[in-house]
């Protein structure tokens, strides 16, 4: 018997040396360098992302997602299949501005918003492509305003700004004086 190792660079044996009903034993396990270095420099990966917002104006408050996908990943699908059910009521999709620069892969990002009364979770993180992405669930209470964010990294940067006008979220179907 052998135990198979499959890392994402590749796979290997191991020689078992005793088994039980719940357990095998490995005597002299291999411990591969290359493994160790590989993982982390995945761990500090530049990446290049896009921010999708979905949103629905319901009276006077706006909800809002966004969400933080890799550039050419199928987490933009996944995400799509996850709202699809919300799309149909009343969220619409916004695909925003990407940030000017890369951003590191595994990072956290706090989202700001002046005129938000609720962001849930405070901070999300921009995860690998095989993984269901991160989102932000944002609260606004006033709709007569244009909907002001951005996302600061854990160094206290500004990564991405970007502004949604009222004019774009703001129907004749969601108007303010209902």
């Amino acid at each position: 018997m052998k135990i198979l190792h499959v890392e994402e660079h590749g796979v290997s044996l191991e020689e078992v040396h005793e088994v039980t009903r719940f357990h095998a034993k490995i005597l002299h396990p291999k411990f591969s360098l290359i493994s160790v270095i590989l993982r982390l420099l995945s761990l500090n990966v530049d990446v290049h992302c896009d921010v999708v917002l979905y949103m629905a104006v319901k009276r006077s408050t706006v909800i809002s997602r966004l969400y933080l996908l890799l550039r050419n990943s199928s987490q933009k699908e996944a995400v799509q299949e996850r709202e699809k059910n919300q799309v149909s009521q009343g969220y619409s999709e916004l695909v925003l501005s990407s940030p000017n620069e890369s951003l590191k892969l595994n990072s956290w990002f706090a989202l700001k918003n002046p005129h938000s009364t609720s962001i849930n979770p405070e901070k999300i993180q921009l995860l690998p492509a095989d993984t269901t992405p991160s989102c932000c669930k944002m609260i606004m209470r006033n709709t007569g305003v244009d909907i002001e964010m951005e996302l600061i990294g854990d160094d206290e940067r500004t990564v991405w700004r970007d502004m949604v006008p009222i004019d774009e979220y703001i129907t004749e179907t969601h108007s303010t004086s209902k």
